[in-house]
C-alpha cells in the first residue's frame, strides 16, 4: 500500500516524493486525481503515477503533483488553513467532502467559500442559529455569512469606518441569496427598535423582488442570474440602529431586452406581467396571454405553460413590493411601458425599391433653418452636406424602408401606451436628420435609413427606454428606503455595504457586454489580492516578524490593455454617430482592425505585454466561422477568451438620436416625459451625440474601487458545483475552474509562503504546560513556547514568534497537536540545552545592552560639544551684527559735526563691552487704585420660600439692599478695605449718609486679617498689586522682597477671622525689578490655572521685559518673555526720565495695554499650539502710538479705561474700545478689529472731538460704568455671585484736574457728553492724586478716594452734590 507523502514539515510545493507515495496527480476530467508514485526520474525531473482504480501509467513534471495527507473521507476541515498541505487539490478535496456533508460553507482565513446547494437547507438559517452568531468571533462556530456579517457590524460601531461585503462567483453559484442572507441578518440583529427595524427591514426586503424581476433573467448558466451590478448600502446610526437602505446599479445588460443567445430568455418581468396580470388588464394592453412573442421567446419558441403559476405567483409578489415604493398610477404606466416594448419588438420594416430620379443622382434633399433666411442652400453647403454623410449612399426625401402593414397596428399600440405620437415615431424610424452649419446658416439634412439602420434605430430605442425605466424604479427604491438616514447628516452614520458583483464569463460567444463584466472581475481580483496582502503584511509588522514580500500576480496590464481597447471603441463610436463610417455595415471590423494594428503587432504578438491576443482561428469546412477581424483574445487572470466585436459600436451608444428625446420630452405619460434627456433633446444646430457605454462604465467601476478603498472589507466566495442546476452533483474541475478564477489559489499561495496558523501565546502555553518541567512556569509566555519548539527540535524555518503570537506553517499546528496527545516530556539533556542556550541569549542581551548605552553615551557627549560651539560661534556672529547695526544707526540719528566726546566714545567702543549708550531713568508712578469685589461673607442669602414669592424685579432689589460690597484702596505701598453698604441706596430709605463705613488695613502677606486703622501694627509695604478681570475676588500683588501672592479675597467680617486666603505664591530673582502686574486670560482647557504679566527690568538694563507666567497648584512656568524698548534719544525721556502708570488688560483679554509717559504699546494676547500664552506686537500700534502721544506737548497717557464691544455692533470682528486720556486734555478711543485670527487697530479710532474738558488740563481718570444694557436678561446678583460685574459698553465717565466729570454716551455709534458736573474732591487731591471707580453693586454710586481729606466718598448720581455723598475717613 502507499504512503501519506512525507511533506508535513517542508512547503508542499518542494516536497520530495518517493515511491509509493500517495500524491494528487492533475487530471482533465476531475482536476485532480488520487494516485501512487511508481517510479522517480531525477534527471528529468518528473515521476510516474498509477490510479488505484487501474490504468495506464502517467508521466507528470513533479511541479504539477500536490502532496496528498490522508484523513479519512468523512473528516473535513472548517478553515482551509487548517489543513497539513494548501494547494489547490487538498481545497478542492475538502470543498467537496464537506459539500456532500451539507457543510456548504468553509473558511480560507478570513475569507468565507460558499459552495451553492441548489437545495433548501432551512436549518441553517433559523432564528436560533442567528442568534448564536451575535458577537462571536469567526472560528468559534462553523463558517456562515452570519459570522461575516457580526463581523463587519462590530468594526463598523467599534472602528466608527464604514464596512464592505463583496461576493463574487459566477452566474449560479448563489451570489444573490448569499446578499439576502446576509442583509436579513443584519437587519434582524441591528439595534433597532421593532417597529422601526421591521419597515426598514420590509423596504429592504421587498426591494429584492423588484430588482429580480427587473434585473435578472434565464442564462445557460442559472435561472435566477443578476445581469446587472449592484451594490446594497445599508445606513447605521452610532449606536448600531438601522435607519436606511440604499441600492448602486450599474451596467444593466439592455442588449438582452432585444436579443438573447440560444438557450436563454428575456429579463423575468415580461414573463411575469404576461402570467400574472389580469385578463381585462392585458386586454387593454392588447397583450395575448399565450402568445409568441419576438422580443420574450427567442426562436420562435412558444410559451410554457408549466411555468404559469410560479410566474403568476411572482407577479403578484413584485406588485406588492412595488406598493411600498410606488403609487399606483406609476405601477399602471410601469405595465403599459412593458407592453409597450413588447408590441415594439413585434415591428418590422421592408424594403421599398428607388422611386425618383432625384435617389439615383444622389443628391440630398436640404431643409433650411427657418431661424435664417428661406433661400435654398448653395452648392457649397450641398457638397458640404455630402461629404458629411461620408460615403454612404446618398440619399433622397424619398424613404428606403417602410414599417411592415403587419406590424402596423403593434407600432400604434406602442406608441399609444407609451403616449407618443405615431407619425414623428414613424419618421424617426425612417429618416435620421442631420445638420450642417455654413456660413452662419444651418440647413437639415434628412436622410433615409436602410433596413438595417431602422432595424438598429428600434432595437436602441426598445433598449434605451428599458434601462431608463429601470433606473427610474432603482431611483424611487433608494428615495423610500434611504429617507432615514437623509434626515441625518452624513458623518452621523456608516454603512455596511453588499457588493452582489456578476462573476467572471466565459461563454461560447462572448460580447462586449463578458469584457466589461470581466474588466471589474479583474479590478476586483487585483483588489482582492492588494487587501489580504496588506492585511497579511500588517499583521506581520505588528508582530515584529521579518517576512520578506510576496510576489503575486499583477492585473495592472490586462487593466490597461482592455482600457485602451475601449478607448479606440470611443473613437469609432464617435466616428459613426457622426456618420465617418464609409460603410456602416463594416464599422466593427475597423474597429477590430484598429485593435489589431495598435495593440497587436502583425505576426500576430502580443504587444501590450502579452495581455492584448490574435483570435485563434479554427478550420472549418462550410467557412461559417469568424475571420481574423471579426474578434481577439484576452489574456484574464482566468484564462485567456475570445471577444468576438460584431454590434460593439452600436452597443457601446447609450443615447438616443435628438429627435426621439424631443418625441419623448412631449409624451402624455408622465413617465415617460420624465425618462427623456432633455439635454439631448433637438436644438437648432444639435444632431447625434455620443453617451459611451465604456466611459460611464469604467467611471462607475473606479468610484466603486474608491468606495471600497474606505471601508473596511470583508469578502465572500461563491461557487458553483455544476452546470446542470442539480443538488447533490460536485464537479470537481468545473469547481476547481472557479476557485482558481476567484483567487483563492493567490490567497492560498500567501497564506503558503506566510504563516497561516497564528496562536495566542497564551492559549498555547495553558495547552502545551506539561510538556516542560515545572521550573519553567516563572518564564513569560513567549519565552515558554520558544522552549518548547527548541525541546522537540521542531525546524526553525517552519515556525516563528512573535509579540504576542506563535506563527506556523502549513501542517505545523498538527505536529504540535500530536505532541501535546503524547503526554510526553523533554529529557534532562534537552532541558539543560535549553537553559545553556537561553542564558546565553541573556547574555547576549546584556551583551547589546552594555554596549548600546556606550554608545548613546558617546553620542550625546559629541554632541553636546558640538551644540556648545555651535552656539558660541552663532553667539559671537550675533554680537558682531548688533554692534555694527548699533554703529549705522547711531550715525544715522546723531550727526557727526555736533557730537561731544560722550557720543563719540559710542562709536568707539570696543567689541564685548555691554550695549548701554546710555542710562534710563525707569520709576512706576503707582497711581492710588480703588478695586471694588465682594466676598462670600457679603453676599445675603434669601430664603428660597421668599424667592418664589417675588418676582425677578423685586428679587433684584431686595437681594441688592441687603447685599454689602468690599471697596479696597491701595496707595503707597498699603492695602485698605472699606464697606459700602447697599441697603443706604434703597429706594425706600435713599439716603446716603453711612453708607460706606468700617475701614481697615489689610495684612495680605503674613496673617491674612483685617486690622482697625488706629490699632494697625506695622505691615510691609507691597510694590503692586492687580485684580483678575475673569474673577472679581482674585487678586495678586509684589511685595519688595519680590515675592508674588495670589490670594483671594473673602469678605470683612470679624477681626479676628482672615480677610484673604492665599491661593499661591513664588519668588522672582532679587536683580529683577517689578513695576506693575496684570492677569492675563487662562487657558479654559486648564482649570484651575492663573496667568500672570510682570512688567518689570533686570538691573542697569535700559529696557523694559514683560514676562508672562502660568500658575496652577503650586506649579510656576514661564511662557515667554516680551522686551519692551524705549527710544533712548528722546530729549524728554533723557529729561523726565521713564515713568509707567498704566498696565491693563482690554474687556475681552485679548490685548494688553502699556501707557505712560512718552510710551504707548499694545499687545495682542493669544494661545499658542502647546497651550501656553503669547504675546504679539499689534499691528499698526506704531502709528496709534506717533497719533496720539504726538499731539500732545508732553506725550503723556494720564488715564486708561477699557469697555466691551456692544453685541449689537455693526461689525462682527470689533473687538473692544480703549479710551485714553493725555496730559493735553485731549482723550481717544482705539477700536481694536480682529480679522482672520489677528488683531489690529481699527482705521474708525480716533480724537473724542465732542470732549467739553478745558484744553490743557490733564484728564487724571476715565471710569467705566457697571450697568447691564436694557434688555439683558441677566441679573444684577447674577452677574455679581458669579464675580465678574457687568459693564456698560456705550457710557463712560471722564474726570479732569479741574474736577469736570463729564458724562459721555454712545448714541447711533457715535459718542457725544450727555452730562457734566464737578466731583467733590479737593484741590489737593487733584493736583496730588486721586481714585476713582464705579460701584458694581450701586452702579449709580461713583467712589472716589481724595488723599487731601484723606477720606473715601461714595457719590449717588441721582441725587444732588451734597444730599447723595457720603464720606469716611481712612486715617
Amino acid at each position: 500500500e502507499g504512503r501519506p507523502s512525507a511533506a508535513s514539515l517542508i512547503s508542499p510545493r518542494q516536497s520530495r516524493f518517493e515511491v509509493n507515495d500517495w500524491v494528487w496527480s492533475p487530471d482533465a476530467n476531475v482536476g485532480y486525481r488520487r494516485s501512487r508514485v511508481v517510479s522517480v526520474d531525477d534527471g528529468r525531473d518528473s515521476l510516474c503515477v498509477d490510479h488505484p482504480e487501474g490504468g495506464a501509467v502517467h508521466v507528470v513534471r513533479k511541479s504539477e503533483l500536490r502532496p496528498f495527507y490522508d484523513v479519512g473521507e468523512t473528516r473535513t476541515f472548517q478553515d482551509n488553513t487548517e489543513m497539513v498541505h494548501l494547494d489547490d487539490a487538498n481545497i478542492l478535496d475538502n470543498l467537496r467532502k464537506r459539500y456532500v456533508k451539507d457543510e456548504i460553507y468553509t473558511y480560507t482565513a478570513n475569507v468565507l467559500l460558499a459552495v451553492n446547494p441548489y437545495k433548501g437547507l432551512s436549518h441553517l438559517y433559523s432564528k436560533e442559529v442567528m442568534s448564536k452568531y451575535w458577537g462571536k468571533n469567526p472560528g468559534t462556530l462553523p463558517p456562515h455569512p452570519y459570522a461575516i456579517s457580526d463581523v463587519a457590524y462590530r468594526q463598523m460601531l467599534r472602528d466608527r469606518k464604514n464596512q464592505a461585503l463583496v461576493i463574487s462567483g459566477e452566474s449560479g453559484a448563489g451570489k444573490t441569496e448569499t446578499a439576502k442572507i446576509t442583509m436579513r441578518y443584519l437587519t434582524s440583529m441591528s439595534r433597532t427598535d421593532a417597529a422601526q427595524g421591521s419597515r426598514i427591514q420590509d423596504k429592504i426586503i421587498m426591494a429584492n423582488p423588484i430588482l429580480e424581476s427587473f434585473g435578472n433573467a434565464t442564462t445557460v448558466m442559472n435561472l435566477n442570474s443578476s445581469r446587472f451590478g449592484k451594490y446594497n448600502e445599508m445606513m447605521f446610526n452610532p449606536v448600531g440602529s438601522l435607519v436606511g437602505a440604499g441600492i448602486k446599479t450599474f451596467l444593466l445588460e439592455s442588449s438582452r431586452v432585444v436579443s438573447q443567445q440560444k438557450g436563454e430568455k428575456n429579463y423575468h418581468v415580461f414573463y411575469e406581467l404576461l402570467a400574472g396580470m389580469e385578463e381585462e388588464a392585458l386586454n387593454i394592453m392588447w397583450l395575448e396571454r399565450d402568445r409568441s412573442y419576438k422580443l420574450l421567446h427567442a426562436s420562435g419558441a412558444s410559451p410554457q405553460p408549466a411555468d404559469a403559476n410560479r410566474l403568476a405567483k411572482q407577479f403578484q409578489e413584485l406588485r406588492q413590493a412595488l406598493s411600498i415604493f410606488l403609487d399606483e398610477e406609476t405601477q399602471d404606466h410601469i405595465w403599459q411601458t412593458l407592453a409597450a416594448l413588447i408590441h415594439l419588438g413585434e415591428v418590422d420594416f421592408q424594403e421599398l425599391e428607388a422611386s425618383d430620379e432625384s435617389e439615383k443622382t444622389g443628391e440630398p434633399y436640404l431643409e433650411p433653418s427657418p431661424s435664417h433666411c428661406s433661400a435654398t442652400p448653395s452648392s457649397a453647403a450641398n457638397t458640404a452636406a455630402s461629404e458629411a454623410i461620408s460615403g454612404e449612399a446618398l440619399s433622397t426625401q424619398s424613404a428606403k424602408v417602410e414599417i411592415d402593414e403587419k406590424t402596423e397596428d403593434c407600432l400604434d399600440m406602442a406608441c399609444d401606451l407609451l403616449g407618443l405620437n405615431v407619425v414623428s415615431v414613424a419618421k424617426v424610424l425612417k429618416f435620421r436628420e442631420m445638420h450642417v452649419n455654413r456660413q452662419g446658416r444651418i440647413s437639415h439634412i434628412k436622410c433615409p435609413r436602410t433596413l438595417a439602420q431602422a432595424r438598429q434605430t428600434l432595437q436602441c430605442i426598445i433598449k434605451i427606454l428599458y434601462k431608463r425605466l429601470f433606473d427610474k424604479i432603482v431611483s424611487s427604491i433608494n428615495e423610500v428606503s434611504n429617507s432615514g438616514a437623509a434626515r441625518q447628516s452624513e458623518g452621523n452614520y456608516h454603512n455596511i455595504g453588499t457588493l452582489d458583483i456578476y462573476g467572471f464569463e466565459r461563454l461560447e460567444s462572448n460580447s462586449f457586454e463578458q469584457l466589461c463584466i470581466n474588466l471589474a472581475n479583474e479590478r476586483l481580483q487585483q483588489f482582492f489580492v492588494e487587501e489580504v496582502l496588506e492585511a497579511e503584511q500588517r499583521m506581520y509588522r505588528d508582530e515584529r516578524l521579518n517576512v520578506h514580500s510576496m510576489e503575486l500576480p499583477d492585473s495592472a496590464p490586462v487593466v490597461s490593455g482592455i482600457q485602451s481597447v475601449l478607448r479606440l471603441l470611443d473613437e469609432h463610436s464617435l466616428r459613426a454617430v457622426k456618420n465617418l463610417v464609409r460603410d456602416g455595415a463594416q464599422k466593427d471590423s475597423k474597429f477590430c482592425e484598429q485593435v489589431y494594428r495598435e495593440l497587436i503587432d502583425v505576426k500576430g504578438q502580443p504587444s501590450h505585454r502579452g495581455t492584448i491576443l490574435a483570435l485563434k482561428l479554427k478550420a472549418s469546412r462550410t467557412d461559417r466561422g469568424p475571420s481574423l477581424h471579426d474578434g481577439f483574445q484576452i489574456a484574464h487572470y482566468a484564462g485567456a477568451v475570445s471577444y468576438t466585436t460584431k454590434g460593439w459600436i452600436d452597443k457601446n451608444n447609450d443615447s438616443l438620436v435628438p429627435e426621439i428625446e424631443t418625441i419623448l420630452a412631449d409624451a402624455d405619460r408622465s413617465l415617460i416625459a420624465d425618462m427623456a434627456d432633455r439635454s439631448r433633446c433637438q436644438s437648432g444646430n444639435g444632431g447625434e451625440r455620443l453617451c459611451s457605454v465604456s466611459s460611464k462604465y469604467l467611471s462607475n467601476l473606479t468610484n466603486l474601487l474608491d468606495t471600497l478603498k474606505k471601508c473596511s472589507v470583508h469578502y465572500i466566495r461563491c461557487f458553483n458545483p455544476n452546470q446542470e442546476r442539480k443538488a447533490g452533483l460536485f464537479k470537481p474541475k468545473y469547481v476547481l475552474d472557479q476557485v482558481i478564477q476567484c483567487g483563492t489559489v493567490e490567497l492560498v499561495n500567501i497564506m503558503h509562503h506566510g504563516y497561516p496558523h497564528r496562536c495566542i501565546l497564551r492559549d498555547l502555553r495553558a495547552r502545551f504546560q506539561k510538556l516542560l518541567p515545572p521550573e519553567f512556569a516563572h518564564y513569560s509566555d513567549r519565552d515558554f513556547m520558544h522552549a518548547v519548539m527548541l525541546a522537540w527540535e521542531i525546524d526553525d524555518s517552519q515556525w516563528t514568534l512573535g509579540t504576542s503570537r506563535l506563527f506556523l506553517k502549513a501542517g505545523q499546528l498538527r505536529a504540535l497537536e500530536e505532541l501535546r496527545d503524547s503526554s510526553g516530556q523533554a529529557s534532562q539533556h534537552v532541558i539543560k540545552k535549553i537553559r545553556q542556550q537561553f542564558a546565553k541569549k541573556k547574555l547576549r542581551a546584556f551583551a547589546h545592552a552594555i554596549e548600546l548605552v556606550s554608545y548613546l553615551r558617546r553620542v550625546m557627549l559629541q554632541g553636546k560639544r558640538e551644540r556648545t560651539y555651535a552656539g558660541l560661534r552663532r553667539a559671537i556672529r550675533f554680537m558682531v551684527r548688533v554692534n555694527r547695526w548699533k554703529n549705522r544707526a547711531l550715525r544715522r540719528l546723531v550727526p557727526f559735526s555736533g557730537m561731544d566726546e560722550e557720543q563719540e566714545a559710542i562709536f568707539t567702543r570696543k567689541l564685548g563691552v555691554g550695549f548701554q549708550t546710555m542710562s534710563l531713568n525707569l520709576n512706576a508712578t503707582m497711581l492710588p487704585q480703588l478695586f471694588v469685589t465682594m466676598g462670600a461673607a457679603d453676599m445675603p442669602l434669601i430664603h428660597a420660600k421668599h424667592q418664589k414669592e417675588m418676582t425677578s424685579e423685586e428679587y433684584d432689589a431686595s437681594w441688592q439692599a441687603e447685599a454689602q460690597e468690599s471697596v479696597l484702596y491701595f496707595n503707597d505701598g498699603v492695602l485698605k478695605c472699606a464697606k459700602l453698604l447697599g441697603g443706604a441706596f434703597a429706594a425706600t430709605t435713599r439716603t446716603s449718609a453711612g453708607a460706606i463705613c468700617d475701614v481697615r488695613v489689610v495684612d495680605c502677606c503674613s496673617s491674612g486679617r483685617a486690622f482697625a486703622v488706629s490699632t494697625a501694627p506695622e505691615l510691609e509695604k507691597l510694590r503692586c498689586i492687580c485684580q483678575s478681570h475673569e474673577n472679581s475676588q482674585m487678586f495678586a500683588h509684589c511685595e519688595r522682597s519680590n515675592t508674588i501672592m495670589l490670594w483671594r479675597w473673602m469678605g470683612a467680617t470679624k477681626p479676628t477671622q482672615p480677610v484673604v486666603a492665599a491661593v499661591a505664591s513664588f519668588k522672582l530673582p532679587a536683580y529683577w525689578q517689578v513695576y506693575q502686574m496684570c492677569f492675563l486670560p487662562a487657558n479654559p482647557a486648564r482649570s484651575g490655572e492663573h496667568v500672570l504679566a510682570i512688567l518689570g527690568r533686570m538691573h542697569d538694563c535700559n529696557w523694559l521685559a514683560i514676562s508672562v507666567y502660568t500658575v496652577s497648584r503650586g506649579r510656576i512656568v514661564l511662557n515667554t518673555i516680551k522686551n519692551v524698548y524705549l527710544n533712548l534719544l528722546d530729549e524728554a525721556l533723557q529729561n523726565e526720565g521713564a515713568s509707567i502708570s498704566h498696565f491693563n488688560l482690554s474687556h475681552s483679554g485679548r490685548t494688553l495695554i502699556l501707557a505712560g509717559n512718552r510710551l504707548l504699546r499694545l499687545y495682542s494676547v493669544g494661545l499658542a499650539a502647546t497651550g501656553t500664552v503669547e504675546l504679539d506686537d499689534l499691528d499698526p500700534q506704531q502709528d496709534c502710538e506717533a497719533h496720539i502721544l504726538g499731539r500732545d506737548p508732553h506725550g503723556t497717557v494720564t488715564a486708561v479705561c477699557a469697555l466691551p464691544m456692544d453685541p449689537d455692533s455693526r461689525s462682527p470682528g470689533f473687538l473692544d474700545w480703549i479710551w485714553l486720556g493725555v496730559s493735553s486734555g485731549d482723550m481717544f478711543g482705539i477700536l481694536l478689529e480682529e480679522t482672520n485670527g489677528t488683531i489690529s487697530v481699527a482705521t474708525s479710532s480716533g480724537r473724542f472731538r465732542r470732549n467739553t474738558h478745558s484744553q490743557g488740563v490733564p484728564i487724571q481718570a476715565i471710569v467705566a460704568v457697571h450697568e447691564p444694557l436694557e434688555g439683558d436678561p441677566r441679573s444684577l446678583h447674577h452677574s455679581l455671585t458669579m464675580r465678574k460685574p457687568m459693564m456698560n459698553p456705550n457710557a463712560v465717565l471722564s474726570i479732569s484736574a479741574d474736577g469736570k466729570l463729564l458724562h459721555s454716551e454712545r448714541r447711533s455709534h457715535q459718542w457725544q457728553p450727555v452730562a457734566e458736573w464737578q466731583v467733590p474732591l479737593s484741590l489737593e487731591a487733584l493736583r496730588c492724586g486721586f481714585a476713582a471707580r464705579c460701584s458694581a453693586l450701586i452702579p449709580q454710586v461713583l467712589l472716589l478716594a481724595d488723599e487731601g481729606r484723606q477720606c473715601l466718598i461714595a457719590y449717588d448720581q441721582r441725587q444732588p452734590v451734597n444730599s447723595g455723598m457720603s464720606m469716611c475717613s481712612f486715617v
